[in-house]
């Protein structure tokens, strides 16, 4: 276990908090003027070998000035930082924002998601509550382009789920209606699980005891059907990786781009903290997911009538400004639960 004296840390801090508002390497001389240390530049520079040698700082060779290891980080956040409450003038502001605490859980959670970014200027993330006790409404196909139709699942909760459908051949409104109204017959009434118990039932039976819209209503049905009952990752904010200088290059940003798109990784590292009881943070290759190896998660879960149910946070840079956001989450994430226990 690395140890460090008072000196020590407070370098380590302050080139930490540096790093973070300038997003280049921070040298001796830098430190040793700005900040009142009452250390000559020499001392301040020895410090900085010091850590350099446990790991906690690296020196990139086309600079003097040196920049905090994912090491560096871990320590910093687990051991030096001031996870300060929010002020009040800051608590008002994120509570502002959910002017509208009344609305379905499915609009709360999409607000808390632009309202993660917007008070952090990273990427806000949440993972919306699995369904249970889901009852079915309505399902609807309505064709877009060629070869390609939107599923619209609507339950009397309220959750509506749509689903852009690859289907290959052509269907008539009337066709599509027809499987639309086939399927509204059958699964009316039914529970989230009934309806795919009696879809997969139906699959288990001779295929030449249904026409071919009939078969299709099947298929259509049950993909819309396993991915409503599945969780959703919402995300905003994510053109918000472009003011990083961490991602000027493209094939980077790109990696990023495609993680929070594709969503499946990025949910998964969410969930790893619905057990948690503390806001979680995952710097570097601790995400375990390549592609986001240069960013970090702050995420912790949030309730509803004194339950965990999903989590949120966000996501940026290595270079984030822990100290902001990991009390903003943990209020967020609070708030939240206030409001859906409502």
């Amino acid at each position: 276990m690395i140890k460090l004296n008072s000196r020590d840390i407070d370098i380590l801090s302050l080139l930490v908090s540096e790093y973070v508002a300038t997003a280049t390497p921070v040298g001796s001389v830098n430190l040793a003027g700005r900040f009142n240390l009452g250390l000559s530049s020499a001392t301040v520079r020895n410090v900085l070998a010091k850590l350099e040698d446990l790991g906690l700082l690296m020196h990139p060779h086309t600079s003097a000035g040196r920049l905090p290891t994912p090491a560096g980080l871990r320590f910093y956040v687990n051991t030096i930082i001031n996870r300060r409450a929010l002020t009040q003038d800051e608590r008002s502001a994120i509570e502002r924002q959910f002017t509208n605490s009344h609305s379905s859980v499915e609009n709360i959670l999409k607000r808390t998601t632009k309202i993660l970014s917007l008070v952090s200027s990273y990427t806000g993330l949440v993972v919306m509550p699995k369904p249970q006790g889901m009852t079915f409404k309505h399902m609807e196909f309505i064709p877009l382009s060629t070869g390609k139709l939107l599923g619209i699942f609507i339950s009397r909760e309220g959750l509506v789920h749509n689903r852009v459908i690859d289907i290959g051949d052509e269907y008539s409104y009337p066709e599509l209606e027809k499987i639309s109204n086939y399927c509204n017959r059958s699964f009316y009434g039914c529970s989230l699980e009934d309806a795919l118990k009696k879809v997969s039932e139906e699959f288990e039976k001779e295929r030449t005891n249904y026409d071919k819209l009939l078969a299709k209503a099947l298929l259509w049905s049950k993909e819309l059907l396993v991915e409503a009952s599945e969780s959703e990752l919402l995300v905003q904010g994510e053109s918000l990786f472009l003011n990083e200088p961490e991602f000027a290059d493209v094939e980077k940003l790109k990696h990023v781009m495609e993680e929070l798109e594709e969503k499946k990784n990025i949910m998964h590292l969410l969930n790893r903290s619905m057990e948690s009881e503390e806001v979680c943070v995952f710097i570097g290759a601790e995400t375990g997911v390549e592609a986001v190896s240069d960013c970090s998660i702050v995420t912790t879960p949030y309730k509803k009538e004194g339950k965990v149910v999903g989590t949120l946070g966000v996501i940026g840079p290595t270079r984030m400004n822990y100290s902001r956001v990991i009390p903003t989450v943990d209020f967020t994430a609070r708030l939240v639960s206030d409001i859906l226990g409502k």
